[in-house]
């Protein structure tokens, strides 16, 4: 599955970037705040005015694979998570007016527009203002349960960090786009426990 953003021109036609481009898919922090910080941070005392997602009509519901679009004041962000630790931003890039284009993947039945607020959970964000931007980490664990060319292993055990959600802390609660096992995730409540760990970006 490969999501698109509006860009580009192709045969003297309209036509659409790709937005899972090598290039800009980021799976740890430091990369991402490389690329990104700067204008994270300035989201900060910005107001949330809106949040879009794409809705799929011939079913009534929300696409999870195409972005998120936070819209503030000064910019809109553009989110997607996808596989198990990619995330890929971009700001003022999708055309909202225009249909997300997944033609090529989908079929002529995928019947898609974006819609403002049309998430039940971020509704109560809209109108409040951005106090703080965490960059999430999730601590992935595993264990072999299975290994027939090398029986020896079964048992091990591994452990490591995964970028997994961009927080975005509010006056009042948060804003979280969440990586759901290769598609968006998006809750106003915060991630606790010792198997996530917050990176403010600053």
């Amino acid at each position: 599955m490969r999501p698109l953003l509006n860009g580009g021109t192709l045969g003297g036609r309209k036509a659409y970037r790709l937005m899972f481009d090598r290039d800009r898919s980021v799976d740890n922090v430091s990369e991402l705040v490389r690329q990104h910080g700067s204008r994270l941070q300035a989201l900060i005392g910005t107001q949330i005015t809106g949040v879009w997602a794409a809705w799929e009509d011939s079913r009534d519901e929300w696409f999870a694979d195409e972005a998120i679009v936070i819209e503030t004041g000064t910019s809109n962000l553009e989110i997607v998570c996808w596989k198990l630790s990619d995330i890929m931003m971009s700001w003022d890039e999708i055309d909202l007016n225009l249909k997300p284009n997944w033609m090529a993947d989908w079929g002529p039945d995928l019947h898609l527009r974006w819609r403002r607020d049309a998430l039940a959970s971020t509704k109560q964000v809209v109108g409040r203002v951005v106090r703080g931007v965490n960059i999430l980490e999730y601590l992935h664990k595993t264990v072999v349960v299975r290994d027939p060319q090398t029986p020896s292993n079964v048992g091990r055990r591994h452990e490591s960090w995964l970028l997994h959600a961009l927080e975005i802390e509010l006056e009042t609660g948060v804003c979280v786009v969440f990586n759901d096992l290769d598609q968006n995730g998006v809750s106003t409540e915060a991630e606790a426990g010792p198997d996530f760990r917050r990176v403010p970006v600053r």
